[in-house]
């Protein structure tokens, strides 16, 4: 598998278009960046939700399957009395069918804790805007963050092997956050859970004691590349073709579309 870029020749000839090898993870740990090699892996909350933000108290889940749909009685007051059925078989008497409304209520079953914003600044800015005249709708993905404890093996060294692995890199699911304290927020050594990731609203997402250190960011995207397809780029890149080296540069949602 090959991913092509276009690289400017240092001399300003033109360019090169040449075939980049995206490589294959093996049992092998892949190379990170790690908090050793930022200034620091935190730093204080920006002012406005930011991708790498941790945020306390944050609901997240699965829903099952069947899929369930809830019908309350009022569905303009947060709470009172509701009707739930499976979408297979559909046993609600005297109701439309299962997704004739839009939106459908989904039962879900579901946790609170700690979770870091995935979305990119750019994304969550585009929500924003979309949503401006009903800022309550406004949603951010995220995924949910374990203590490190929370992995047991079978016995204390399959544990401490499990701990390693989050450590280095080698569970490709997960990105190790080292402990964290921030006034009365105490982070213990976890990690940021891919499997779980999902929408909440932005609404939910104000409580934000620390964020990733901009330095930092570049190791979550090397795990989230990582975690979506098996492969890894090189930290270092460079044209196979010419040698030119090829940095890391941003995009603009112009270039990708809406």
């Amino acid at each position: 598998m090959y991913l092509t870029r276009i690289a400017k020749r240092p001399s300003g000839s033109g360019r090169c278009s040449a075939q980049f090898p995206l490589r294959k993870l093996k049992n092998s740990p892949i190379l990170i960046l790690t908090f050793k090699m930022a200034g620091s892996f935190y730093r204080d909350p920006p002012n406005l939700l930011s991708q790498g933000d941790i945020v306390r108290d944050v609901p997240w889940g699965l829903i099952e399957a069947p899929t369930t749909l809830c019908r309350p009685i009022d569905r303009k007051k947060p709470n009172g009395d509701a009707r739930y059925s499976a979408v297979d078989p559909w046993v609600m008497k005297n109701a439309s069918g299962p997704w004739s409304r839009n939106p459908e209520i989904i039962h879900a079953v579901g946790w609170q804790d700690a979770a870091m914003v995935l979305w990119h600044d750019c994304q969550i800015d585009k929500s924003e805007n979309q949503e401006r005249s009903r800022p309550e709708k406004e949603f951010a993905a995220v995924a949910p963050i374990h203590s490190l404890d929370s992995l047991r093996g079978k016995d204390a060294n399959e544990t401490e092997n499990f701990h390693r692995g989050v450590r280095a890199g080698e569970h490709h699911s997960y990105f190790h956050l080292p402990a964290v304290t921030a006034g009365d927020f105490v982070l213990g050594e976890s990690y940021v859970n891919f499997r779980y990731i999902w929408s909440v609203r932005q609404s939910s997402l104000t409580n934000r004691p620390v964020s990733l250190h901009p330095d930092m960011l570049l190791s979550l995207y090397d795990r989230l590349f990582v975690f979506f397809t098996r492969f890894r780029l090189d930290v270092k890149l460079s044209c196979p073709s010419c040698g030119t080296p090829v940095p890391l540069v941003r995009t603009s949602d112009g270039e990708l579309g809406n």
